[in-house]
Parts: C-alpha cells; sequence; structure tokens
C-alpha cells in the first residue's frame, strides 16, 4: 500500500507542473506588445550563444544567463 501512495503523491506533482508550465505559457502568448528583436551573440560580446535566461529590469538593462555566465546589455 505504500508503495501506491508514492506512485500517486509523484503523478499528482507531474500533472500540477505541466499544468502550471501550460497556464504560465498562455499567460505569456497572449501580450500585444510590439516586439523589437535585434540579434546578439558572441561578436558582440555575450560569453555564449544559447541564452537560458532573459530579464528586463527596471531601468531597462537586459540581463542574458548563459551557461558560462550572467551578461548584462543596455542596447
Amino acid at each position: 500500500m505504500h508503495k501506491y501512495r508514492k506512485f500517486k503523491i509523484i503523478l499528482i506533482f507531474i500533472i500540477v507542473s505541466i499544468f502550471l508550465n501550460i497556464s504560465k505559457v498562455n499567460v505569456n502568448a497572449n501580450t500585444n506588445e510590439n516586439i523589437n528583436f535585434k540579434n546578439i551573440g558572441i561578436r558582440d560580446g555575450l560569453s555564449q550563444s544559447t541564452a537560458e535566461v532573459i530579464f528586463q529590469d527596471s531601468r531597462g538593462d537586459i540581463w542574458i544567463g548563459t551557461a558560462d555566465g550572467l551578461n548584462r546589455y543596455d542596447g
């Protein structure tokens, strides 16, 4: 009986995680903002060409997290 209880808890955790990820994607996909995108890479000073995380702070700086470190881009 103990084995099935552990399985149910893991299954519930997986289902909740999937639901939270799907709802997060839907919220981000419904923005109606104009987006101006410029591609930056290693030649522009980025420590690696693949970004793991991108965040814009209140001053307008864009922080790019890569496997090799954290980069600040001020445009």
